[in-house]
C-alpha cells in the first residue's frame, strides 16, 4: 500500500519562496551595509586622527547604514528564528501544548509586527510631509525612516508564512505511541 503525502498548499510555497528571496536581498543589503559602516569608520578615523580632517558625511552615511541594517536585519533574525523567546514552557509540556503555544507566539509575532509596521507607516507619513533631510547628505528624511515600515512589515509577512506553515504541518504535533514526542 502506498503511503500519500499530502501536498502543500500552492500559495504556501509561494509565500515561502517570496521569503527566502527577501531573505537572500536583505542578507545582502545587512553584510554590504556592515561592510560600508566598517570602511566608513576606518575612513573617519585615519581622516580624524592621522590627516586632522573631518568626514560629516561618511559618518552620517555610517549611521543610516547601520539604521538600514538593523531594521532590514530583523526580518532575518524572524526567518532563523533568532528572536528572543522563552522556550521553558514548551519543553516540559505534551505535543498539542507546545503546538499550541508555538502557534499563540506566532500569532502575538503578526500582531505585534503588524501594529508597529502601521505606526511606523504613520510616522513615515508624517515625516514625509514634513519635508526634513539629513543635514550632511541631504537625503529626505522619510528615506531613512521608511526602513522601519519595510522591515516591521517583513517580519510580520515572515510570521504569517511561519503561523501557516505551521498550521499546515500540524500531523509532527501528534502524539506517537509511548508518548514520545513526533
Amino acid at each position: 500500500m502506498e503511503k500519500h503525502e499530502k501536498k502543500d498548499p500552492k500559495i504556501l510555497v509561494l509565500l515561502e519562496s517570496v521569503s527566502n528571496v527577501i531573505d537572500k536581498i536583505f542578507t545582502i543589503v545587512c553584510a554590504s551595509g556592515f561592510t560600508v559602516m566598517i570602511i566608513c569608520a576606518l575612513v573617519g578615523v585615519v581622516l580624524r586622527y592621522v590627516l586632522k580632517g573631518s568626514w560629516t558625511w561618511g559618518e552620517e552615511l555610517s549611521r543610516y547604514v547601520m539604521v538600514y541594517s538593523i531594521f532590514l536585519g530583523i526580518f532575518i533574525a524572524a526567518k532563523e528564528g533568532a528572536h528572543v523567546c522563552v522556550q521553558v514552557v514548551t519543553v516540559f509540556t505534551k505535543h498539542y501544548v507546545e503546538w499550541f503555544f508555538l502557534v499563540l507566539s506566532k500569532v502575538i509575532s503578526v500582531v505585534g509586527f503588524a501594529w508597529l509596521a502601521v505606526i511606523a507607516f504613520d510616522y513615515t507619513k508624517q515625516i514625509m510631509t514634513g519635508g526634513q533631510t539629513s543635514a550632511a547628505l541631504h537625503l529626505p528624511t522619510w528615506i531613512i525612516v521608511g526602513v522601519m515600515f519595510v522591515g516591521f512589515t517583513c517580519c510580520t509577512f515572515e510570521y504569517f508564512v511561519q503561523l501557516w506553515r505551521l498550521i499546515v504541518d500540524r500531523k509532527d504535533y501528534a502524539p506517537k505511541k509511548g508518548g514520545e514526542k513526533a
